[in-house]
């Protein structure tokens, strides 16, 4: 896309989706999310008729953290979501 084609770039993708559904324009986003917000948002889903490069999630936490069993689960519940283990 030519760059005099971009309406926004946002650092998330719900707001990217909330300014599609307030404007003509389009927002890229992961294709799990599209399926839960498009909805609520009166969004249409489609495929991208371009190839696009995956996105990267990677988890960071401070040693102290570690063991503890509140921060194991929501680690272990974002790596369920998002983890290749699901794709």
């Amino acid at each position: 896309m030519a760059p005099e084609n971009i309406l926004l770039r946002l650092p998330s993708f719900i707001a990217a989706a909330i300014v599609a559904a307030r404007s003509d324009g389009v927002a890229t986003i992961p294709a799990r999310l599209a399926q839960v917000i498009a909805g609520p948002l009166g969004l249409a889903t489609f495929k991208p008729f371009v190839p696009l490069p995956s996105i990267e999630i990677t988890q960071y936490w401070h040693e102290r953290y570690h063991r503890d069993p509140g921060h194991r689960w929501l680690r272990s519940v974002c790596f369920d979501l998002f983890g290749r283990s699901r794709r």
